[in-house]
């Protein structure tokens, strides 16, 4: 995803954003204008992930017309599950599960080799298909009217959050696609959004990535113990970096383009428990994961008990979407057990004896834990994985050198400090919007200056655009 900070795409963008505006008296054009760019930029990717994109909206204009006739609305779930479930396996799942069957026959004596067919990921696959669930199940219950084949098209394909979210929900962005006159919303934050975005982007996730992550994450082997386990930490802010920033850069050209997308993060290294990290992390997803998987198997309405089976199996299947990889899966294993570990202490050590840890306590453990689960994410192997820990826990033997000591403790500083953190970042921006429009530039400009001065070379990746 390179070529979203290109020359070439940025003058494409510009000349793309007048033309839009100059056809503002016209929102269907536009609304045409913008479905188009969308295929556009998808296809710059490439035929193949253009016609993965157009198949599957065709099959949810299909969808849509089911669920649009009572005679057929009770069984579009089911349709829909059947298409999610094909979609998944033949384009995201295929590989990994091919790999890993391999390896299983040949632990067995078996030369079965599968079908050798490389078939890669499509862009956004996983955010469309997920946002195409919100449409038809909308419809099929009456939420809302059927859209029309431009809006179901468009609403699949929106340009800003088709690589990596957040997660639309049919009955809040499909309404902002009609209307008698579309106006760019709140400038001057957008524009602040997409400054703080090229600073996460291109300094701060870039630096902890080169700096701490990589190195270790690429060649766990052999590697130093206290080096492991700030590579480990730079990990945590660096894919929050990353992806949050990548969030801050489609909410601020949605809003310059007219439109207001769901939220996705909300500081979720400032919380207290996991419970407080999933309602502030990928907003968009833990949504879904609520409303469609863990509200149908029952919520909490059943009973303690159930209440917790039901929590383990919406996390397992929350790893399980981001990959077909066992560390994936131990991953979401690992945020189930600590969410159902958590309401047992809800529920045992805090309502019936009092017990209440301090919060920054508080913050630093579930800050841990989070970065317990995150070795086997950004591990490529669950062998990696215990690798890491291993070095981590033989750290311990030895002391730690001045400049891994200052930062271990700028790591804890941060979290203990965080709150105050993102209190001065939200009255830093809502400063810079108070501004008059000429004197904002005055203070952007120097800033992504000195974020470009300071940043490594080359350009960053999204790390969400995988999943």
């Amino acid at each position: 995803m390179a070529m979203l900070f290109t020359f070439e795409f940025l003058i494409g963008f510009v000349v793309f954003f007048v033309a839009y505006w100059l056809l503002v008296p016209w929102i269907k054009i536009q609304n045409i204008a913008l479905l188009l760019a969308g295929y556009f930029f998808v296809g710059l990717m490439g035929l193949y992930p253009l016609m993965v994109l157009l198949s599957w909206s065709l099959c949810v204009c299909l969808l849509l017309t089911l669920a649009s006739h009572h005679k057929y609305r009770d069984k579009t779930g089911m349709v829909l599950g059947i298409m999610l479930a094909t979609y998944f396996i033949v384009f995201k799942y295929f590989m990994p599960v091919s790999d890993w069957l391999l390896t299983l026959f040949q632990a067995h004596g078996l030369n079965i080799p599968p079908p050798a067919i490389t078939i890669l990921l499509p862009l956004g696959l996983s955010f469309y298909l997920f946002s195409s669930v919100s449409l038809v199940l909308s419809v099929a219950r009456g939420e809302i009217a059927h859209p029309g084949v431009i809006n179901t098209l468009l609403y699949i394909s929106f340009i800003p959050t088709l690589i990596a979210g957040p997660i639309n929900r049919a009955g809040k962005l499909i309404p902002q696609f009609s209307g008698q006159m579309r106006t760019v919303l709140e400038y001057k934050r957008a524009l602040c959004l997409i400054t703080l975005a090229l600073i996460k982007l291109f300094l701060l996730s870039s630096w902890l990535n080169d700096r701490f992550a990589d190195p270790v994450f690429t060649y766990p082997e052999g590697q130093n113990g206290w080096d492991t386990l700030l590579a480990v930490y730079g990990w945590a802010w660096n894919i929050y970096f990353n992806f949050s920033g990548y969030t801050n850069l489609v909410t601020g050209i949605a809003l310059l383009l007219g439109f207001r997308i769901s939220p996705n993060f909300a500081h979720p290294y400032q919380a207290a428990s996991l419970k407080e990290f999933w309602r502030d992390w990928h907003i968009s997803l833990s949504e879904f994961i609520r409303d469609y998987l863990y509200f149908p198997l029952g919520g909490n309405r059943k009973g303690f008990t159930r209440t917790q089976v039901n929590v383990m199996v919406a996390m397992v299947m929350s790893g399980i979407w981001h990959g077909a990889g066992l560390t994936f899966l131990v991953w979401g294993a690992l945020h189930g057990a600590g969410l159902v570990i958590y309401n047992f202490w809800q529920r045992w050590g805090v309502k019936r004896l009092g017990w209440q840890l301090p919060d920054p306590l508080a913050r630093l453990l579930t800050f841990h834990f989070v970065c317990l689960a995150w070795i086997f994410f950004a591990a490529a192997s669950c062998g990696d994985a215990a690798v890491i820990l291993a070095n981590i826990a033989h750290s311990f033997q030895t002391a730690p050198s001045s400049e891994q000591a200052w930062a271990l403790c700028a790591f804890t500083g941060v979290i203990l400090v965080y709150p105050e953190l993102v209190r001065l970042s939200t009255e830093g921006e809502r400063v810079l919007c108070s501004l008059r429009s000429y004197a904002l530039p005055l203070v952007i400009v120097p800033l992504l200056a000195l974020a470009f001065f300071f940043a490594p070379s080359g350009l960053p990746g999204f790390i969400y655009a995988a999943f």
